[in-house]
């Protein structure tokens, strides 16, 4: 049933002259306005809800690249701790040939 339809069954069982065109018109007007403040009450809602999500996921976002970043930085750290251990093991296995070599082969 349409809005018209509805407006006609009522009016058909009231009297004529107790429902005027204009208090009708002012009903739909009303209706109207109360679903357009609940859809947009609705809106707002979500909006505040998404805001926060957002908020969350951003939060979340930072901790994870600040973990990122301490993580890298650590093996970064580690790395160069074991290209430095395996550069000074290979000056003194150097070193330790050198002390090798017979005197008379000290071009070599």
């Amino acid at each position: 049933m349409s809005l018209d339809q509805a407006i006609n069954a009522v009016i058909s069982t009231v009297g004529e002259d107790d429902v005027s065109d204009r208090d009708t018109e002012e009903l739909v007007t009303y209706q109207g306005t109360q679903q357009y403040e609940q859809l947009l009450k609705q809106f707002e809602d979500f909006k505040e809800e998404q805001m926060k999500f957002n908020q969350e996921l951003l939060k979340q976002i930072q901790q994870r690249d600040e973990y990122i970043s301490k993580r890298l930085e650590n093996r970064d750290r580690e790395l160069l701790d074991a290209v430095n251990g395996i550069q000074e093991t290979q000056k003194l296995i150097a070193a330790s040939e050198e002390k090798k070599k017979k005197w008379w082969e000290f071009w070599k």
